[in-house]
């Protein structure tokens, strides 16, 4: 069976239907773009089964500007819709972490996944998305 859960109306933290854990949760192209993205994996972290899997895809990045610009063929375009929109989405409230379309590397997705109890944590890089 498949629940969709819309965070706004029902909180992830509830599990679904408020009856339990999730076994599966995917987040696509979000975290980069939130003010407290480590709230929203702690309370993915309580909602999912003990073995529940959540899928993060997000935009594949570099630790620094000219990592990204010389491995990622879209990295212009997509610093200039992070200044116009992910930047401004993630300093939108105070002490916003602004990461930025390109800000959310693995490295810094790993410590922020395991600061907030994620135990297993692995990187898969998408096919056509790198140099």
């Amino acid at each position: 069976n498949v629940i969709v859960a819309d965070a706004k109306t029902s909180p992830v933290g509830r599990g679904p239907s408020g009856k339990g854990h999730f076994d599966f949760i995917l987040c696509y192209d979000v975290l980069h773009d939130m003010t407290d993205p480590e709230a929203l994996m702690r309370e993915v972290r309580s909602a999912l089964a003990p073995e529940g899997v959540w899928l993060v895809v997000d935009i594949t990045a570099q630790p620094d500007a000219s990592k990204n610009i010389q491995h990622h063929p879209g990295a212009g375009t997509y610093y200039g819709i992070s200044v116009c929109l992910c930047l401004p989405s993630g300093l939108s409230a105070d002490g916003g972490r602004g990461l930025g379309t390109l800000g959310f590397h693995p490295a810094l997705a790993e410590e922020m996944f395991r600061s907030c109890g994620f135990s297993r944590v692995r990187s898969f890089k998408m096919p056509g998305l790198e140099k």
